[in-house]
């Protein structure tokens, strides 16, 4: 596999780990059954999807990734720069607070989801 080809190879495979990572973060804090059982799911495919970029860099290379390296490496700030959101953007998500339409926008289209997937029901 020529360098350009591989080095593209690994930038997919780290997205699809940093996205599985970030599900699985996500999941962690979400007190919804449904809504948490939903990240892990998608959190699973990107693992899928990873393992698969990690074949084809260990035919290449001879060794496959690991992707506890990314898993440590990645930072809230860096989910949120790569969403396209401040970091206290995603300060106020984790804290369950609430965001403004273009934040929730950004974040459920760099999730792959219905918004209607993150919105709660409120008494009034």
């Amino acid at each position: 596999m020529a360098d350009t080809n591989l080095a593209t190879v690994e930038t997919m495979w780290r997205r699809e780990v940093e996205a599985a990572h970030t599900y699985k973060l996500l999941a962690e804090r979400e007190p919804d059954p449904k809504r948490r059982d939903l990240l892990l799911r998608m959190a699973e495919q990107e693992d899928k999807h990873a393992a698969r970029w990690a074949e084809r860099i260990a035919l290449a290379t001879g060794h496959a990734p690991d992707p506890k390296e990314i898993e440590r490496g990645l930072t809230w700030a860096q989910v949120a720069a790569d969403i396209g959101v401040s970091a206290a953007t995603i300060t106020r998500t984790k804290a369950g607070g609430r965001l403004e339409v273009d934040g929730m926008l950004a974040m459920v289209g760099w999730l792959g989801v219905p918004v209607e997937t993150f919105v709660r029901d409120t008494k009034r």
